[in-house]
């Protein structure tokens, strides 16, 4: 390994990631507030990852929709449609983060440079091409 990666990381440097707009959205439905309403589609309760995918399959084409159709089905037939729970998002995303723009996937996702206070699993999303991350 080389020096750099086993120096310590200078969290200084980094931003919390309640102030990275793709973060925000990634953690949509974590319940930050507990007067804060669940996320839901139908009866059930949302979880982050469902949230995220629908906001992605939306911005795809038919054939990079047919591909996680082979690769991952469960995705296509268990996330709610994007413009059935859109106006929710915004909602909450807007009063997480009030001064950012809601986050554009014709723009490089970009989750580097940040802080987390809890571990962020990943496992379940479904990323485009352009992501940039550092942790």
């Amino acid at each position: 390994m080389s020096e750099q990666e086993n120096s310590p990381i200078d969290k200084t440097t980094l931003k919390p990631a309640e102030e990275n707009p793709w973060y925000v959205l990634a953690t949509i439905c974590d319940d930050k507030d507990p007067s804060e309403y669940k996320l839901v589609h139908g009866s059930r309760k949302l979880q982050n990852h469902q949230v995220w995918n629908s906001f992605v399959m939306d911005s795809l084409n038919e054939e990079q929709r047919q591909i996680i159709d082979q690769k991952r089905p469960s995705i296509m037939r268990n996330e709610p449609a994007w413009d059935d729970i859109y106006h929710d998002v915004y909602e909450r995303f807007e009063r997480r983060l009030p001064k950012e723009p809601f986050p554009d996937l014709g723009q490089i996702i970009d989750l580097g440079g940040i802080c987390a206070k809890q571990p962020i699993n990943f496992s379940h999303f479904v990323f485009p091409d352009d992501i940039a991350v550092d942790f």
